[in-house]
């Protein structure tokens, strides 16, 4: 069991940020390792660690859908888990258009990201429709 520590975020190394149901998400590891002696190697000139246990906690970060720019400039009211409510039937289907263009745009690698902050806000962008995510 790995001791008492403070964990050591970091992205997965092979996760991109997951947008779906109005939100983004992005997944973190634990970094931390236990270190129990190094040695110096002349010949290499190089520190080399015994390492003991590593910390295998994760983490979700959830930023959701705040508000679209460009086409659809649309600001939400109130958004509970992905649904849109006090909008008029109209602009509801407007709005659930264009997050479903973002999120597969996303998806394809075909949207363009302006800003990425896990931990703040993320912008994105696709044929007009700018989505702002924010915790």
């Amino acid at each position: 069991m790995v001791r008492n520590h403070q964990h050591e975020w970091r992205p997965l190394d092979d996760q991109q940020p997951i947008f779906e149901d109005g939100a983004v998400v992005f997944y973190e590891e634990c970094n931390f390792v236990e270190v129990h002696g190094s040695y110096h190697s002349e010949r290499l000139d190089e520190v080399f660690y015994d390492e003991g246990e590593q910390c295998d906690e994760t983490r979700t970060i959830r930023l959701d859908l705040v508000r679209f720019e460009g086409e659809v400039e649309k600001e939400f009211e109130d958004n509970v888990n992905g649904y849109i409510i006090h909008h008029s039937d109209e602009i509801e289907d407007e709005i659930e258009t264009a997050l479903l263009k973002i999120e597969y745009a996303m998806r394809e690698n075909k949207g363009e990201v302006l800003e990425i902050d896990p931990h703040d806000r993320v912008i994105v962008e696709y044929e007009g429709i700018r989505a702002v995510y924010e915790r």
